[in-house]
Parts: C-alpha cells; sequence; structure tokens
C-alpha cells in the first residue's frame, strides 16, 4: 500500500519447494507436499529525523529438514528485521530470528551492524559496512553433542561471527571473520 508516502506497508507470502540432502539435491526430483511457507508484513516510513527507515516482521515454516540427528521433520520460527537511516551516510540494521520447533545446531539468531554510504570519498553509488552476528547454540544440540561423539566436539555457548563489505554499484566484496 503506497497511498501514503510517509507510511508505506506490504504484506507478501511465498511457498517454495524444499529438500533435504538425503533427497536428489536441486533436481527439483523431490516431493512438493511439504514446502517452506513463509509470510512477511513490512512498512517504510520516517521514525527517526525523518530518515527512512524498513520494518519487517516475519514468520516461516519449513516442512522438510534435515536435523541433526539424521532425521527429516518440520521447522518453524519467526523474525524481525530493522533498516534505520540515522544520518546523510549512515544506515544501521538489526535483525533476529528465532527458531520455535523442529532440532538443529542454533535456534536464536542476532545480528547488529552499519553501513556507509561512499558520499565521503566522493563515491555515492558504494557502501561500505561492518556486521557482527550472534547465533545461540540449542540445548538440545548441547545436549547431544556432551559426549563428542555425534560431531566431535561438546557445543555450547554462541558462534560469534564478523563480516566487513564494501559494495561498488554491480560488485559486493565481503570478508567474513
Amino acid at each position: 500500500n503506497e497511498t501514503d508516502s510517509a507510511f508505506v506497508w506490504g504484506a507478501s507470502v511465498g511457498v517454495f519447494g524444499t529438500e533435504t540432502e538425503a533427497d536428489s539435491a536441486a533436481d527439483f526430483s523431490g516431493s512438493p507436499d511439504r514446502p517452506l511457507l513463509i509470510g512477511q508484513i513490512e512498512a517504510s516510513t520516517r521514525l527517526i529525523r525523518g530518515l527512512p527507515g524498513n520494518y519487517r516482521a516475519y514468520v516461516w515454516r519449513n516442512g522438510r529438514v534435515d536435523e541433526f540427528d539424521g532425521t527429516t521433520d518440520a521447522h518453524s520460527g519467526w523474525g524481525v528485521s530493522i533498516d534505520q537511516r540515522v544520518g546523510d551516510s549512515l544506515t544501521l540494521f538489526g535483525r533476529y530470528g528465532h527458531r520455535v520447533s523442529g532440532d538443529a545446531s542454533f535456534d536464536r539468531a542476532v545480528t547488529l551492524g552499519g553501513e556507509m554510504a561512499g558520499n565521503a570519498w566522493r563515491r555515492g553509488a558504494d557502501s561500505v559496512g561492518l556486521a557482527f552476528g550472534l547465533l545461540h547454540t540449542d540445548s538440545a544440540f548441547r545436549s547431544a553433542t556432551a559426549d563428542t561423539s555425534l560431531v566431535g566436539y561438546a557445543a555450547s555457548g554462541e558462534e560469534q561471527v564478523a563480516e566487513f563489505f564494501y559494495r561498488r554499484e554491480q560488485l559486493i566484496v565481503v570478508a567474513l571473520v
């Protein structure tokens, strides 16, 4: 809905076929009877100092996922995503995702970061960004790996990821740490 340019909103739904690693890879021979379903609502508005921001919330259900114990089951979850410009060249973003059903290595993820437009170095179409992520280890996975026979280590705590990127018009360069 774009009737009010100060508050644009939308909703979308997606349905996608799924296959597990045990299936025939990506040759589309798997059954579409347990699809990945995702629904999202989003709004674009100017909440902070009249600068644009995007706000999204979504729910999802994947009907066919390989679990860490080798079985196949359904997983579901939800998430939120915020991108907010806070200055002429700076946009901050945050993401949170939460798996609520199914067994996997991680059950929650949070990412925070920022992106600076290239105006300062006369490359307005370019940008540079930095993001930090935390993936929370699922309690069932921690319990299953306590004796180290499942994956060779005892899982605990969070996995931390840092990403630096430079985007130049059509080219994106990413470095993960």
